[in-house]
């Protein structure tokens, strides 16, 4: 075969087309730090790159929703706890008054620090989370309660957060369980005013009797409550770490797949780019001599 002017120049054009594109494509993973940045540099880690994408998504979605039911549950944690502080002192107030050796004063004084309790009650059954109502059930945008009465408004349905694939854990306690009476003898709301009333007409014997017992009952019903809270943190907290660290697996099998080796592509860009400045140079040879130069 005659190697012909002709056929050196193509070759020289084509071997320099196909340097300049292996050039551009490594400058274009130095910039961006990827393997692939479009379909046909890999279809097939392309598609793993969107699966694991996709997957990484679902699981920062579940993440979001770890973080918001933990924040549901520790503010109602959290209001359980002032809750039975506010039994508690109830409690104290109900046991000093029982003895009978307070002065009208002091037992009226006492009274409007129960009336100041139950108002305190009322704000902890009304705890809300970004604009939802805590303890209404599903009924989320409207107070569960008006006043310290028993008008709950409320139901009883729970609130549901997807924690993992078919995972979901229910966040809510139902606020007629702690505060209305569902599940205690007496509504808390009611005590209260009972106990006020009993202060004020030195009624020892119900302060001593039937007040202290149904505040006990109160108290151990609210801890029951507290604690079911405390399982639910407790979930929350092992679902947590359990989407974190597959975050962290699929983030570096992500990274395996998309980012490139930088030292390593560098090498073969500086090596690419020396290529091609040899192949300019030796094609400045091969094209140099004229139709002069043939005939001599």
């Amino acid at each position: 075969m005659r190697i012909t002017q002709g056929i050196m120049t193509g070759h020289l054009i084509r071997n320099l087309s196909r340097t300049l594109r292996e050039i551009d494509q490594l400058e274009q993973q130095v910039t961006s730090g990827k393997k692939v940045t479009k379909p046909s540099d890999d279809p097939i880690a392309m598609d793993d790159s969107l699966r694991l994408r996709s997957g990484l998504a679902e699981i920062e979605q579940f993440l979001k929703n770890a973080e918001s039911a933990t924040s549901w549950v520790n503010l109602t944690e959290s209001a359980l706890q002032d809750t039975i502080k506010v039994i508690h002192r109830v409690k104290e107030i109900a046991t000093e008054g029982a003895n009978g050796t307070q002065t009208s004063e002091s037992r009226e004084a006492a009274a409007k620090e129960v009336d100041q309790l139950a108002g305190e009650l009322v704000q902890l059954a009304n705890s809300s989370l970004s604009g939802r109502y805590i303890f209404a059930g599903s009924k989320t945008a409207q107070p569960p309660y008006v006043a310290a009465t028993d008008m709950w408004k409320g139901d009883d349905r729970s609130v549901n957060f997807g924690i993992g694939p078919g995972i979901t854990i229910d966040v809510n306690t139902i606020g007629s369980d702690v505060f209305t009476g569902t599940g205690t003898a007496r509504s808390l709301f009611a005590l209260l005013k009972d106990v006020a009333q009993n202060l004020r007409d030195d009624d020892t014997s119900a302060l001593g009797g039937a007040r202290l017992q149904e505040l006990e009952e109160a108290l151990d019903n609210t801890l029951d409550y507290n604690a079911e809270i405390g399982a639910k943190m407790n979930r929350m907290e092992m679902a947590q770490k359990r989407l974190l660290e597959a975050e962290q697996n699929f983030t570096e099998i992500l990274s395996k797949t998309e980012d490139i080796d930088m030292a390593k592509t560098l090498i073969n860009l500086t090596s690419y780019e020396s290529a091609y400045e040899n192949a300019l140079a030796a094609g400045a040879k091969i094209i140099q001599p004229s139709l002069v130069d043939f005939i001599k």
